[in-house]
């Protein structure tokens, strides 16, 4: 596997576990879009990082005894196969596994994994990317994410939303802002506003490891 780095830390965005919980991120190497904002550029590109077998990255994540761990990237499922191995290795070992995914590949179902597929807006450049058919299976435990530099990814997120329902996919919702970009007490008066966001529990995230200056995941 191509590692980045592996380190303990919290669940500064949105997460199953629940987010500030306690957690080992393992960041994998190379990523198969360049989105606008990216805040993990040293992870994009295949020639950084370093090769580790599946058994000692999952030796070295279970090192830090944190019951929650993270797969992140970059994007993880370019290296897929290895990735399933790592987590149903893990997951079997007593761990909560927890998969970040950008969305440009299929999520299926599996009990050792919860996903946190991101869907990426207009403002991000790579909107021509997503699939509605890549998160057809994820589950009411699963989390899609919004990340929101404006209004116009803000309607764009609303209107996949419905879509969703209509595909018969109620997995959880969630909006951050774009750090930086735009206030996070505008994203909340919006989502507000919105009776399916209501009635759906839609999550406000917000990166919090960035503002104590903690290690991003």
């Amino acid at each position: 596997m191509k590692i980045n780095q592996i380190f303990s830390s919290i669940n500064g965005e949105v997460a199953n576990c629940h987010q500030g919980s306690l957690c080992t991120f393992i960041r994998l190497q190379n990523c198969n879009l360049n989105c606008k904002l990216c805040d993990t550029t040293y992870a994009q590109n295949l020639d950084g990082g370093i090769e580790m077998t599946v058994d000692e990255v999952a030796k070295e994540a279970a090192s830090f005894k944190n019951t929650n761990i993270t797969i992140t990237g970059g994007e993880p499922l370019l290296q897929y196969n290895e990735v399933i191995k790592l987590s149903k290795l893990l997951y079997n070992s007593g761990f909560n596994i927890s998969i970040e995914t950008n969305g440009t590949f299929p999520m299926y179902y599996y009990k050792e994994i919860n996903w946190v597929a991101d869907w990426k807006g207009p403002s991000s450049g790579m909107r021509e990317k997503m699939n509605f058919a890549n998160y057809r299976h994820l589950r009411e435990t699963d989390i899609i994410k919004f990340v929101i530099e404006n209004r116009i990814d803000f309607e764009d997120a609303m209107e996949v939303i419905k879509e969703l329902e209509n595909m018969g996919i109620h997995c959880k919702i969630a909006f951050s802002p774009s750090f930086g970009y735009i206030p996070p007490q505008i994203l909340i008066e919006w989502m507000k506003e919105e009776k399916l966001l209501a009635e759906r529990g839609a999550i406000f995230s917000y990166q919090i490891h960035k503002l104590l200056k903690l290690k991003e995941n």
